[in-house]
């Protein structure tokens, strides 16, 4: 069953061994007792996508008059070993207040859905879910422009899902997005690696003050049960990741839609040159680049003042292109 197929309502679809794995640690943080979900509980969903398997989804409507729909649809797409409620709770406020949904889902191997953690899905399987969940919401909302905002990874996924659909989304909006082709001779190097030890794992982060300089912030991430990006991650997903970032490079001058891309430029994770790259070859007439000073890779986690000025510069950037 399909969450097409009835919008966002609970799937009684539970019976994968992945899944019940995974729940093991989930029922110690349940969404329902979840002190990182503080939003009305009535948009918290499961969507089974393509392959079987549970993603854990999330709506957050707008409060309306009757009569009234929301202004715009928003999907966020969370970067590698995140999830969807990890530093997405400002973003959600202020949008909702905005009269915009905003909807969400943990990808495949992430957070509260199905899969392996340490492991980076084929991207293909990704775009096509965030497509699924997408047709979902527009299957009640057909009369109101959807956009994309994307993370790291995240930023990645809702570009490849733009490229596949072109004439859909009304914007796209990426917070330091995985955009940045890699030399050549890292290529050779990993792929040599993989190949002699195809098991092999290493931490994607260095560590997490390479995501924020906020203490509080960082103890936050470090603490949250589902972040597994400072774990061990497969390198053969790594090499797929990069197949994929070199592959849309190549295509990113085919989106055509209005474009916002922000960044830290003390990321160290992706070097702010790679965003700054991507506005060049996006050929949008409608286009924006937002640089902020001593800021790092996760800027919705910044401290309080920088992530305010990346709300805010979202939401304005927002308004001005629901048409």
């Amino acid at each position: 069953m399909s969450i097409a197929s009835g919008y966002c309502h609970k799937i009684q679809h539970r019976g994968s061994e992945t899944y019940r794995n995974n729940r093991q640690k989930m029922e110690r943080q349940d969404p329902e007792t979840d002190d990182a979900c503080t939003h009305d509980l009535k948009g918290v969903s499961y969507m089974t996508n393509a392959d079987g398997h549970s993603l854990y989804c999330r709506v957050w409507e707008p409060s309306l008059g009757e009569g009234q729909r929301p202004r715009a649809a928003v999907f966020v797409s969370h970067g590698l070993g995140s999830h969807c409620l990890l530093g997405t709770e400002k973003l959600v406020d202020l949008l909702t207040s905005h009269g915009i949904l905003v909807f969400a889902h943990d990808h495949i191997n992430h957070g509260r859905s199905d899969g392996e953690r340490g492991v980076i899905p084929d991207l293909n399987i990704l775009v096509r879910d965030v497509l699924q969940h997408v047709d979902a919401i527009t299957s009640k909302h057909n009369d109101i422009p959807v956009f994309l905002f994307g993370a790291s990874m995240g930023g990645l996924i809702c570009t490849e899902a733009t490229l596949e659909r072109p004439e859909q989304f009304a914007g796209l909006m990426l917070i330091a997005p995985a955009l940045k082709i890699p030399t050549a001779w890292k290529v050779f190097f990993l792929r040599g690696i993989v190949r002699l030890f195809p098991e092999i794992r290493r931490p994607f982060f260095t560590g997490v003050t390479q995501l924020t300089k906020d203490p509080e912030k960082q103890r936050l991430i470090t603490e949250d049960p589902y972040e597994w990006g400072f774990q061990r991650v497969e390198l053969q997903s790594a090499l797929n990741l990069a197949k994929h970032v070199t592959r849309t490079m190549g295509l990113l001058s085919n989106i055509k839609c209005p474009f916002l891309v922000m960044h830290g430029e003390d990321d160290t994770v992706i070097n702010v040159s790679a965003s700054k790259n991507v506005y060049h070859l996006i050929k949008s007439r409608e286009k924006e680049i937002k640089i902020y000073p001593n800021c790092r890779h996760t800027l919705l986690l910044e401290e309080e003042e920088d992530a305010a000025k990346v709300l805010q510069d979202t939401v304005d950037w927002l308004m001005r292109n629901i048409h």
